[in-house]
Order: C-alpha cells, then sequence, then structure tokens
C-alpha cells in the first residue's frame, strides 16, 4: 500500500497543472523541488477500514488530493502557503501519516473527519499516533461527485491539521486553504489572500481585516471562531473601531440581544463607532416585555465599553461586580415563563463569556483572583441546571 501510494504522488505530482490556471515555478523551494524530495516518502498508510469500505480508489483520491493542494499552495507564490507547502510534504517524507475509516468518525457522530495536530491527539486505544486522520466513512459517496470533491477538501484540510493548525489558535489555516485550494465559487479570492500570507499571530491587524471579510463572505464566522478571533483582537488592541463594529454584527447575525442594542448605543454615544450596522443596532427600541432585564444588560454593555472599548479592564471588573447575582438567581426561581427564564439565562451566558475574555487580560494576580471569584459565583448559579431540567420535561 505505502508503495503504491508514493508512486501514485509521483506520478500525479507531474501532470499538467492547469487546473489552478499558474505556472510552475522553478529554482529553490520550487514545487519541482518539494515533489523531487518526495523520493524518500515514508508514505501514507491507508488502513484496511478505508479501503474495504471504497476500495482502492480512496488511496487514488488521497494523492489526488494532496498533490493538488501542494501544487495551489506553490502557485499562490506567498511566504505563508510556500511554508504550508514544505510542511506537508515534510511530514509525509518524514513521518508518513496514518488514515483510519470509521462510521460515524472517531469523536463525533457529527464529523466528517478528524486529525491529530500534535502527540497530545493520541489515542492509543485505537492505535492511532500522531499524524493521523479519521475519516467518517458514513460522510462520503464516492459515486456522487459532490461528494467526492468534498472527500478531496476534507483530506487536504485536515492534513493540514496534522501539521499543529488547529482552528481558533492563531491564524485560520485549515479553512482558507481548503477554500482557496478546492472551492472556486466562495470567494476564492479572499480565501486565498488570507492562506497565502505568513502572519504572525490571530490577533494581527492585517490578518484579522482579511479573515473578518472572506468569514463575512462565505459564513464561516462560526466554525473559524471569529468571535473569539475578534475578542481576542480587541484584547490586543483596544478601542479598534473596525473590530468593534464587527462584534456588534456578529452578535446581530447570530440574534438580537439586550446586550448588545445598548453595547451599540453606548457605542454611538460615545463616538467611539458609528458604523450603519451600530446606527440601525442602536436605534431598536426596546420592548416593555425586556423591562426587567435592562439593568443588567446595561450594565453588562457598559463593562464591555470599559473594557473592549477603552481598555480598562479594571473598570470593567468593577462594572460585573456590581451586578447583583443574588437577584438575577431569585427572579429565575420564582418566574417559571419561559420568555424570561431564557433571558436570565442569555444574561448568565454574556456573564460567563465576558468573564473568561477579561481573565485572558488581567495582569495581577489580585485582580485575576476577582475574575476567578466572580467566576466562581457564576457556576454556583442553578439558571443551566434549571432551565435543563425543565427543557428536558
Amino acid at each position: 500500500m505505502r508503495l503504491f501510494l508514493l508512486l501514485g504522488i509521483l506520478f500525479l505530482s507531474f501532470k499538467a497543472f492547469a487546473q489552478y490556471g499558474c505556472e510552475v515555478k522553478s529554482g529553490p523551494n520550487s514545487l519541482d523541488d518539494l515533489l523531487r524530495s518526495i523520493k524518500k516518502l515514508n508514505s501514507i498508510d491507508v488502513r484496511s477500514s478505508c479501503t474495504k469500505k471504497f476500495g482502492t480508489s480512496f488511496t487514488n483520491y488521497v494523492n489526488e488530493s494532496l498533490n493538488s493542494g501542494i501544487k495551489c499552495l506553490m502557485n499562490l507564490s506567498g511566504k505563508g502557503s510556500a511554508q504550508i507547502a514544505e510542511k506537508i510534504t515534510s511530514l509525509i517524507k518524514l513521518k508518513g501519516t496514518t488514515i483510519e475509516c470509521e462510521a460515524n468518525g472517531a469523536k463525533s457522530t457529527t464529523s466528517i473527519a478528524t486529525a491529530s495536530i500534535n502527540e497530545a491527539n493520541n489515542i492509543p486505544s485505537k492505535n492511532l499516533y500522531h499524524p493521523y486522520l479519521v475519516i467518517n466513512s458514513d460522510a462520503f459517496d464516492f459515486k456522487d461527485s459532490n461528494s467526492l470533491d468534498k472527500f478531496k477538501a476534507t483530506i487536504f484540510h485536515e492534513t493540514i491539521h496534522n501539521i499543529s493548525y488547529g482552528h481558533g489558535e492563531g491564524p485560520e489555516i485549515a479553512y482558507s486553504c481548503e477554500d482557496c485550494c478546492f472551492h472556486k465559487d466562495q470567494n476564492n479570492k479572499l480565501a486565498c489572500e488570507v492562506c497565502a500570507a505568513d502572519y504572525q499571530n490571530g490577533a494581527d491587524s492585517s490578518y484579522l481585516q482579511k479573515i473578518i471579510s472572506w468569514a463575512n463572505a462565505t459564513g464561516r464566522t462560526h466554525s473559524i471562531m471569529l468571535d473569539q478571533l475578534t475578542y481576542d483582537g480587541l484584547i490586543k488592541s483596544p478601542g479598534s473601531k473596525q473590530l468593534l463594529e464587527v462584534l456588534v454584527q456578529l452578535e446581530n447575525a447570530h440574534g438580537q440581544t439586550l446586550v448588545n442594542i445598548f453595547t451599540s448605543k453606548m457605542l454611538l454615544e460615545e463616538k467611539i463607532a458609528d458604523s450603519e450596522i451600530v446606527k440601525s443596532i442602536a436605534e431598536i427600541e426596546v420592548p416593555k416585555k425586556y423591562e426587567d432585564f435592562i439593568v443588567i444588560a446595561k450594565k453588562i454593555a457598559r463593562a464591555r465599553i470599559d473594557f473592549l472599548a477603552k481598555g480598562d479592564y479594571k473598570l470593567a471588573l468593577k462594572d460585573y461586580r456590581s451586578i447583583d447575582l443574588d437577584s438575577l438567581q431569585k427572579m429565575f426561581d420564582k418566574d417559571e415563563d419561559p420568555f424570561k427564564q431564557s433571558q436570565i439565562f442569555e444574561l448568565w451566558l454574556y456573564l460567563n463569556d465576558e468573564a473568561e475574555y477579561l481573565k485572558k487580560a488581567v495582569t495581577s494576580d489580585s485582580d485575576k483572583s476577582e475574575v476567578e471569584d466572580f467566576q466562581f459565583k457564576l457556576a454556583l448559579m442553578n439558571v443551566v441546571q434549571t432551565k435543563s431540567k425543565k427543557e428536558k420535561n
């Protein structure tokens, strides 16, 4: 199997590169150099679970995926994409990778595939050691051209995870390079710009500008954890008008909330941000049925402005500690109206998430202790348990 894969990769690698519309570069670190280096491949170990399900065509399609992906990366002529291509080639050459197939995947019935990022992801009970890929064999049908294309894109995406690129932990490489090289109809140019560049970290301002444009255009805001990237960017650069506007826009896309309405009103009133999306949200009139929650929602919004717009985490922490959590709990316990309980639960989620981001920003041990104390009090609240119980009933 390893010899077959080796020959397949070498054969496919020297076919015409017209699919991606660029000429093959020559010279040091060119595509020719990379493909010549594959002569010493340790190869890829495709396990029998895959060939039994899909036949020998499985191996052929894996070859096609990796070769197409590497060709695309090198033809982008970007420093970042060239490094990714070299890392993938080195991974296969020096370590080899294992591909296992399982019904419904290794970790979740909702995932179509999973991959190791490092040795911490080893699964000894399944004899899976980094680097490896696990494909959900129920997710693909090679007789369907769309499903086959999805398989090739998935193989490439998961292999990028093998070279230590995760989601939400730095620049989004896996999705951007997948979209660039395998989804020509999904704002390909924006994806390729993200894939080709060499960003130092996920909070790089030029990176955030491109990733936000690409994610909003493709709807990948959740899968690339854009909310988290936006918060991380604001922690590093508080007051960024663009990021604050993106934040309220993202929350608006998820579903309008009281906190987001008051956040937008404060951004506009204090002349911090004035985009059309901020103005439109700020103009929303709060219905009377929300009156019990306005005070707390305003306090959360105030804390967010102090923290994310003004960079004053100490003042934000003071804002949060002024919120009467006991009263919020009593309100939840007293009133079983589903609407009111859902609003309380939503406020609790905001407090929980904001505290976690605040914890990232604090610098002193005493401030960190204060944040953790606030988080402990939030954890003691039973709004989640009670709500879950009633939902089950």
